[in-house]
């Protein structure tokens, strides 16, 4: 009885490792995978921005006055959930004026009371009287 409690705690262990190693060969399977599908990927999507040269550039001719400095391009890029840089989008001017001009926020409360309110008057709206009613004291809850 003691061999075969031994024998089946050996056995366990060994498939415990067995069962270590199958999975960590599959994740380092699955990195490699990833790996060259996003090689790949990468080589497929690039876009060339401009034709190339087919003959030396020429000298640029010295101007005695200095050019005005050139304003940094900015730039936001869209990213997936995984991180990939899928759009890259120029910010222009306008845009920054937007996002810098102060707007008022309404609650969704107020927004909807703007949207289904009807426009009356308040000198033809007729005054509305409400009457106090008083609240039971007296209540009476019959079980079973």
């Amino acid at each position: 009885m003691d061999i075969s409690k031994m024998s089946a705690v050996v056995l366990a262990i060994l498939a415990a490792a067995l069962v270590i190693i199958a999975g960590k060969s599959c994740a380092d399977d699955a990195v490699s995978q990833n790996q060259k599908s996003k090689a790949h990927s990468t080589v497929q999507q690039a876009v060339p921005t401009a034709a190339p040269a087919t003959h030396p550039p020429a000298p640029a001719a010295e101007s005695p006055t200095a050019a005005p400095p050139a304003t940094e391009a900015m730039y936001e890029t869209v990213t997936n959930m995984l991180g990939d840089v899928i759009e890259t989008i120029p910010i222009t001017e306008a845009a920054e004026a937007d996002v810098n001009a102060t707007t008022e926020t309404k609650s969704i409360l107020e927004a909807y009371n703007e949207l289904h309110e009807p426009a009356t008057q308040e000198d033809s709206a007729p005054a509305t009287t409400t009457t106090y009613i008083e609240p039971a004291t007296k209540i009476v809850i019959n079980l079973g």
